[in-house]
């Protein structure tokens, strides 16, 4: 019995202790607060992240289980809301804040959890700065040898307007807009580059590009190479023009982006020679002078017809295919194999055909008309003037130094002698007969360079033009004064036609003259007592 009530005791004890712990442990659940934290000021805020952090002021009488920072775009943001967890416990904590919009305005707190619940700090208010933009470059499309379409599309202008965009491009990696660009507005979205003034067989990189106030940001790298094109090129102008040979050529302004793999000159009866015609294949060489690559092209051992009129252009040959110069056309005008004409002081003269007419190839140079009477030599300078009388001199009255290139000089006076001074069938042709050759040969405008003896053996430089493809051969014979001067030998080259001034019939007559700085063939009302050469036309 005794033992019972021990043991009864002893287990009311246990009881009683028990429920001691119990109250005691209620006693301090119920003494738990809420944790007080404190918001650390926010830095390093970028377009997307920032850091925070905070530390416990008190934890409230209670273990901290979770501890960090919460954000959001609305005040007084919580848990619920984006946060970081940092850890346990009573320590301060850096918070690394993530995940943020560009531009935006977010609202910060820390927090500090335990057993009574979340305590929050104050709150802090930071703004996310814009950022670079993203887009994309449009693929290249309506590519030709100079232009190229393309474009962007700006899926997110990072915060900021969209202050400029475009395409640039370069021959190197990687353009920027410090590189050729196109403009085309502003704003975000998609846009259309018309890309201009691209150079024929180059590769080129295009991105798109757009710029906000932090800056541009560039899309995906595109590349095309632009197609060659036919090359660029001139004719050299023709010279050296002989009944079977003459010289031209070409320069190449421009390759068209491909290598020139043939270049020359070609000729046709027909016009717009091609390569399909007779041509020339010639070697181009660099010429520093006009800093481009030339050519030169000699024609010889031709076959060509008389009197006939000839096309010729250059061309240049790269893989886009052939391109041509402008055409230039030639006229070989040849003389009967042996066909010559003497005079009654026993001079032989060539002679030469040229359309219809017939001239001498030489300036006249008898001393006597065709019935064997003399014509007077005036020598002195007073002697030369004299109205109304025949005369003729050698220039500079060196008759050893002048006579056999350049012939005798006449007054007009000589033609009003019934015996004439021409040879038999000859005569000195008329104001008419001159503009028929010079018609023939193209005009007053370029006739005179087909006339003209070619280089400056005789001629002064730079004897413009000068080709004689006419075989006409006139050189400068000079001419006297009316004083019985001398001058113009070496630049000048006069003759008298047969025909008197209509303004002045009684002292004038109509002449024409070549000079060594044009190809013109100019007329001229000249006194009678000049001094000129003549050339004689076949009746």
């Amino acid at each position: 019995m005794k033992k019972n009530k021990i043991r009864i005791f002893i287990c009311s004890l246990l009881i009683i202790g028990a429920l001691l712990i119990f109250v005691n442990s209620c006693k301090k659940e119920e003494k738990a607060q809420i944790p007080e934290v404190v918001t650390s000021l926010v830095t390093n805020i970028t377009s997307t992240t920032a850091i925070g952090g905070g530390y416990l002021i008190n934890d409230g009488g209670s273990t901290i289980t979770a501890k960090g920072v919460c954000w959001s775009n609305n005040q007084n943001p919580t848990i619920a809301n984006s946060k970081t967890i940092d850890g346990t416990g009573k320590d301060l904590f850096i918070s690394s804040i993530t995940g943020l919009a560009t531009s935006t305005t977010y609202y910060v707190r820390a927090y500090a959890t335990n057993t009574a619940g979340t305590g929050y700090g104050s709150q802090e208010t930071i703004i996310t700065s814009a950022a670079l933009s993203t887009l994309t470059t449009n693929e290249l499309s309506d590519i030709t040898s100079t232009s190229v379409k393309s474009g962007g599309n700006i899926t997110n202008d990072g915060g900021a307007p969209i202050l400029a965009r475009g395409v640039c491009w370069s021959t190197t990696n990687n353009p920027t807009i410090t590189s050729s660009k196109t403009l085309n507005g502003i704003g975000s979205g998609s846009f259309i580059s018309l890309i201009t003034e691209l150079i024929p067989g180059k590769t080129y990189n295009f991105r798109a590009y757009a710029t906000n106030s932090m800056g541009t940001a560039y899309g995906n790298l595109v590349n095309t190479t632009t197609p060659a094109t036919l090359p660029e090129i001139s004719t050299t102008k023709i010279s050296d023009i002989t009944s079977t040979t003459l010289k031209s050529g070409g320069q190449i302004i421009n390759d068209g982006g491909s290598e020139i793999t043939v270049c020359g000159v070609c000729w046709s009866t027909a016009h717009n020679p091609t390569i399909s015609d007779s041509k020339t294949v010639n070697h181009q060489v660099y010429d520093y002078t006009f800093n481009r690559y030339v050519f030169k092209s000699s024609l010889t051992d031709l076959t060509l017809k008389a009197n006939t009129t000839y096309y010729l252009r250059a061309y240049a040959t790269n893989s886009a295919g052939t391109g041509y110069g402008a055409e230039l056309t030639f006229t070989i005008y040849l003389n009967y194999p042996g066909s010559t004409v003497n005079d009654v002081d026993g001079n032989i003269y060539h002679t030469v055909r040229i359309g219809d007419q017939w001239w001498m190839a030489e300036n006249l140079k008898t001393t006597k008309y065709r019935d064997g009477t003399n014509i007077s030599n005036f020598k002195a300078n007073s002697d030369w003037g004299n109205m109304f009388e025949p005369g003729y001199c050698w220039y500079n009255n060196d008759e050893k130094g002048y006579k056999d290139i350049n012939g005798a000089i006449y007054n007009y006076w000589v033609n009003w002698n019934a015996n004439f001074v021409c040879p038999e069938g000859w005569h000195v042709p008329s104001d008419a007969e001159w503009a028929t050759l010079i018609t023939y040969l193209g005009g007053e405008g370029v006739a005179g360079g087909k006339l003209k003896q070619a280089g400056t053996e005789q001629w002064l430089s730079p004897n413009y033009e000068a080709t004689n493809e006419s075989g006409f051969t006139a050189i400068p014979g000079g001419f006297r004064l009316l004083n019985g001067a001398f001058s113009g030998y070496g630049s000048t080259g006069r003759f008298w036609s047969s025909t008197k001034s209509e303004e002045f019939p009684i002292y004038n007559n109509w002449s024409r003259s070549l000079s060594y700085g044009y190809d013109d063939v100019f007329r001229d009302n000249s006194d009678m007592s000049y001094g000129m050469s003549i050339r004689c036309i076949k009746d």
